[in-house]
């Protein structure tokens, strides 16, 4: 389960990539490098604060209306370098500086409109908060119990040999397999979708190479079913 300081590490990882999203594509799009003044997390955690919000529960639209305010914050900054210097920037851009300089309201909108289309294309940044894992972590081991009540793993570590379908000993080993299939499956789910702890994970994949083994691997001719039960790496 994951702690409160392991939350707080995960929001402040979850602002830092925001902000070097926005600053990456705002980059790639207006064509300047965004200076030191302004400060996209700041950004992030203004609006954080006034929504009532963590990093994790960002929606779509939160994470539109933030890049909007950074991408505002930005062009203003541009307007304002711009008026104080007429020297040209070796920095290459979208449009000239005369250009930034006479562009219209309309105008200004219409590209805040395509930058904000092009920055929702590249993807979501915030994850899906993932769910409490303890009642999924209590049904893996209750499938790991009855995968053992159900299999013999000393009599499917003697299988060598299948041979052809239909024999009692391919039968007992593709209904293992098919068991297996559903542990690891499940395994994965976890994994991907809940808070469960690398500590736990680690203990989950110990138990499944118990049974990756026993059941094993089918090397050469299926028809023949020659079995390989030496220890293969789980990779979820």
């Amino acid at each position: 389960m994951t702690t409160p300081e392991q939350m707080r590490e995960l929001e402040i990882e979850i602002v830092k990539k925001f902000s070097e999203k926005i600053q990456k594509v705002l980059f790639e799009f207006l064509g300047f490098e965004l200076y030191s003044n302004i400060d996209i997390e700041n950004i992030i955690i203004k609006y954080l604060v006034i929504n009532n919000k963590s990093p994790h529960e960002l929606n779509k639209q939160d994470q539109r209306n933030i890049f909007a305010d950074a991408l505002i914050t930005a062009l203003d900054h541009l307007k304002t370098l711009y008026k104080a210097t007429e020297e040209p920037t070796k920095i290459p851009r979208k449009r000239t500086e005369q250009e930034w300089r006479e562009a219209t309201d309309a105008e200004l909108s219409i590209e805040c409109a395509d930058l904000i289309a092009y920055y929702e294309n590249k993807g979501p940044v915030i994850p899906e908060t993932k769910r409490d894992c303890k009642q999924e972590v209590a049904e893996l081991e209750t499938m790991f119990t009855e995968f053992e009540l159900k299999h013999n793993l000393t009599e499917l570590l003697a299988i060598d040999v299948m041979g052809p379908k239909g024999t009692p000993i391919r039968e007992q080993r593709t209904l293992a397999n098919k068991d297996r299939t559903v542990i690891f499956t499940k395994m994965k789910k976890l994994k991907d979708e809940t808070d469960i702890s690398e500590e736990q994970m680690s203990e989950f994949i110990a138990k499944y190479d118990r049974i990756n083994m026993a059941v094993g691997a089918i090397v050469g001719d299926v028809n023949i079913g020659k079995l390989d039960h030496s220890h293969r790496e789980v990779t979820l």
